[in-house]
């Protein structure tokens, strides 16, 4: 595996932000609209099968599962950022 430059590893840590925040927004967005179905206890305890209440299960999994993703493009991008600020504290040349 080839070495980043220094403006690869700034891009790519960027772009892992970009898609960091969208994901997260686009989770966030679900998770508040379900709410008000989530926060319903006699709709959320009511016995047998409920077709909406599978939905929103659902949604919420998917959303908790993109905010997860997020992080780890977050983690990716602090990895790489630090990556880049040690080699340029310590003097490092550009590998390529």
């Amino acid at each position: 595996m080839r070495q980043l430059s220094a403006d690869e590893q700034i891009a790519r840590a960027t772009r892992y932000r970009e898609w960091a925040a969208k994901r997260r927004a686009c989770a966030e967005a679900i998770l508040e609209a379900n709410r008000r179905y989530t926060d319903d206890l006699a709709f959320n305890t009511q016995p047998g099968h409920i077709p909406l209440r599978a939905r929103i299960i659902a949604q919420n999994d998917r959303a908790h599962a993109s905010l997860s993703k997020a992080k780890q493009f977050e983690d990716r991008a602090a990895k790489l950022e630090r990556r880049y600020w040690t080699l340029k504290k310590l003097g490092q040349p550009d590998p390529n």
